[in-house]
């Protein structure tokens, strides 16, 4: 019971801190009395669950209406005062079974014992390993139980065993499937190597797909929204595997260093959007220093952390297409607005110093670390050589034992105001279901299951092991997380074309920017563009 209520708080923390008044009846839900439903209800419920000493009516706590208050109870409030699509409507009558409308439906099925296998990607790095898919062991770890009991719940439901073999997923798919022997149902890869197989035609449209809810919350929206192309949606993710959470870009800052030289915490500029590109520069410019006042910036030195290129990138991230909404696409090679903002940050990031990060492995010994970039990555940022260092959420793993606090952000934005924008990594491993699948709508019905699940039992375990257990016991970057986790930028573009000259088109221009002379250039990305949307709307 500790280790659930342990992972519900970290829930709690991670969502919203909005409030909801209720009304002037009964609030369900509102077991604090104060007429309204916060994270206090929340925490209260818990404890009284956990059998703490506390005091609740329990009428009010029961806002599922069965008579009993459970996980299902706090999940649903939880929700609501995250403001998902949830209403507690206030009861006369404390205990009236209120309306269902997140109460999912599910169909019901026996598979008679059938096999449920996922092709899993295997990498002999372990930082490169997750343990999402299948588990055994109930003894292990958080996420190891989670996933062990995720699992055991949609088994019994479906009559079902869930296997993975590990493999090298697109590879052996397609073997299979060319031989006519598809004996999986998923295949999860990572997103690079997948999309071979997608623009071939051997993947299902998860449009076409029965018992499939693209809209819930469960199948990440915003995957689905940023990786369909001419409205076909072969690769995508969803809450079975906490990817679109860990490959996610973020800035880490060191606390201690940040103390030192003299600036607030970025926490406040973000939530006030003005974490511009010009606060990250003037607060790596203050880090920098020649420690060993030797003359020589080296890797015993201190320095911004964050390079020029990534600055600048950062300040011309903008959409490279506009969809028509006719199956094509307008290409968008840059805006004068976009050329400015280069020109200007091109003369600011000129003075900012740094190293390239394998550097700081030289003349180390990295033999405890799973890969040479692991071990670069904790040698400068977890050393304090670094006072940024941008990566995915999943490498808090690795700064568990820095000496110095750290703390999370999203990337900058140009100009105070704009949207936050956090880049989904195109090698994160995602999901494709094989158009040779033997039964699609059981395929379908017990991997929409199991989504569901994955957000009531794995994500909260993901969020207690990647924060909570590293160290990172600040409210604010729960805050910063859940920002982070609803500014995601899925790029059909970046994975689908990242090997073609449209992945390289916004530097080429703005580094060799003379006006119409790249004319003929634009045109050949122009025709790339439509060769590759038409093949995708060809696909049967």
């Amino acid at each position: 019971m500790k280790r659930i209520l342990s992972m519900l708080i970290a829930t709690v923390m991670l969502l919203s801190y909005a409030t909801m008044s209720l009304g002037t009846n009964v609030v369900m839900g509102d077991v604090s009395g104060d007429g309204k439903v916060t994270l206090s209800d929340v925490s209260m419920i818990l404890k009284y669950i956990a059998k703490w000493e506390v005091t609740i009516d329990p009428a009010i706590a029961d806002v599922t209406g069965n008579g009993t208050i459970n996980l299902t109870d706090v999940s649903r409030i939880l929700k609501y005062v995250a403001k998902w699509d949830i209403s507690l409507t206030p009861q006369d009558k404390p205990g009236t079974t209120p309306p269902a409308d997140d109460i999912y439906e599910f169909v019901e099925a026996d598979f008679d014992k059938e096999e449920f296998k996922f092709l899993h990607y295997g990498e002999t790095a372990t930082d490169f390993h997750d343990r999402y898919i299948w588990s055994e062991d109930y003894s292990g770890g958080v996420i190891d139980h989670a996933v062990a009991e995720r699992n055991r719940l949609v088994e019994d439901k479906y009559n079902v065993k869930i296997t993975a073999e590990e493999c090298g997923p697109a590879g052996e798919a397609t073997i299979r499937m060319q031989a006519g022997q598809c004996d999986f149902e998923v295949i999860y890869e990572w997103g690079i190597r997948l999309k071979n197989i997608g623009v071939f035609g051997m993947l299902y449209d998860f449009n076409e797909l029965n018992y499939i809810s693209l809209d819930k919350s469960y199948w990440v929206p915003t995957a689905t929204e940023g990786l369909t192309v001419a409205d076909r949606l072969f690769i995508t993710t969803n809450m079975v595997t906490m990817n679109s959470i860990a490959w996610v870009q973020t800035y880490f800052f060191n606390k201690n260093m940040m103390d030192e030289i003299g600036y607030d915490y970025p926490y406040e500029y973000v939530q006030s959007g003005n974490w511009t590109y010009d606060v990250l520069l003037e607060m790596m410019m203050a880090a920098e220093k020649d420690v060993n006042r030797d003359g020589v910036m080296d890797k015993n030195d201190r320095y911004g952390g964050i390079d020029g290129d990534t600055v600048l990138k950062g300040v011309c991230a903008a959409p490279l297409v506009e969809d028509n909404g006719n199956g094509t696409y307008e290409f968008i090679p840059y805006t004068e607005e976009m050329v400015g903002q280069y020109s200007r940050y091109k003369s600011k990031t000129g003075n900012v110093q740094n190293m390239f990060i394998l550097d700081y492995t030289d003349g180390e010994d990295i033999s405890g670390f799973p890969s040479q970039y692991v071990a670069a990555r904790y040698l400068s940022f977890g050393k304090d050589h670094t006072l940024f260092i941008d990566g995915s959420l999943d490498m808090t793993k690795e700064f568990a034992y820095m000496k110095s606090d750290y703390g999370i952000v999203p990337p900058p934005v140009a100009k105070a105001g704009d949207e936050y924008s956090c880049g989904m990594d195109h090698f994160a491993p995602m999901f494709g279901i094989p158009i040779q699948v033997d039964d699609p709508d059981m395929t379908a019905i017990v991997f929409e299951y199991l989504a569901y699940e994955s957000e009531r039992f794995l994500l909260p375990s993901y969020i207690e092991t990647t924060l909570k257990t590293k160290r990172m016991e600040d409210q604010r970057d729960y805050a910063m997380l859940d920002i982070i986790r609803n500014s995601v930028d899925y790029n059909w573009i970046e994975l689908y074309l990242w090997d073609s000259e449209l992945s390289t088109i916004r530097h080429k221009i703005l580094t060799a920017y003379n006006g119409g002379r790249l004319e003929s250039y634009y045109q050949k990305c122009r025709e790339e563009l439509a060769e590759f949307t038409q093949k995708i709307t060809s696909l049967e």
